[in-house]
């Protein structure tokens, strides 16, 4: 009875141990997004950034009038960019580092557009960012913190087995992070679409 006890009590910490190991990577990359937000939100704000007048003319009539096509094609190819970064840090045995990179400059740019719209539109600004750049933000966070979370597995995966001799199965492990990163992209597009449509609603609810 004892044994049968202590059996459970270990498989039970064995599963807690998988799942924290399975959510950490996850969390830490949504920590260092938000650290990016409030890091682009405080450039925003001092004026400290190149990108701050593209940021204020995100909800703007020049912007609305470029159609939902071009907003869309717009908003997958800045989130497109960042996944192949991903993919292509997580094919390099050294590429750990530029993950973590690619999740701070993704954050950055969303606090970078909130800080903005808040300076552009005062306390309107909140729901704004709520409303229009919240669901978008949230979309694509998501798929980046899967994309680094891929990539930097897969490095530290080719560093290892670089530095080993044994038998590996790299290409079935390949496979399997090419399908991952399709998931990713898919969600790119999601997020373009809500980006795009929230944007023509921004247009149509205060621009007219």
């Amino acid at each position: 009875m004892m044994t049968t006890t202590r059996m459970h009590a270990r498989s039970n910490k064995n599963t807690n141990g998988n799942r924290s190991a399975f959510i950490s990577p996850y969390l830490g990359l949504a920590v260092l997004i938000l650290f990016g937000v409030i890091l682009g939100a405080l450039q925003s704000i001092h004026g400290n950034s190149g990108l701050h007048v593209f940021a204020q003319e995100l909800f703007s009539k020049s912007a609305a009038a470029r159609g939902f096509a071009d907003l869309f094609f717009s908003s997958f190819f800045s989130t497109a960019i960042l996944l192949c970064a991903a993919f292509i840090c997580g094919i390099c045995a050294v590429g750990a580092l530029g993950i973590i990179l690619i999740a701070l400059f993704k954050g950055a740019g969303i606090g970078l557009a909130m800080g903005a719209i808040y300076i552009q539109y005062g306390m309107s600004g909140f729901m704004i960012c709520a409303l229009f750049i919240l669901p978008w933000a949230l979309i694509t966070s998501f798929s980046i913190v899967i994309a680094c979370r891929e990539g930097f597995s897969f490095s530290i995966y080719l560093a290892k087995n670089i530095l080993s001799s044994g038998n590996t199965h790299l290409w079935q492990t390949f496979q399997l992070y090419c399908m991952r990163f399709v998931i990713c992209f898919g969600l790119a597009v999601l997020a373009a679409v809500v980006e795009a449509g929230t944007t023509v609603a921004f247009s149509a609810l205060f621009l007219t």
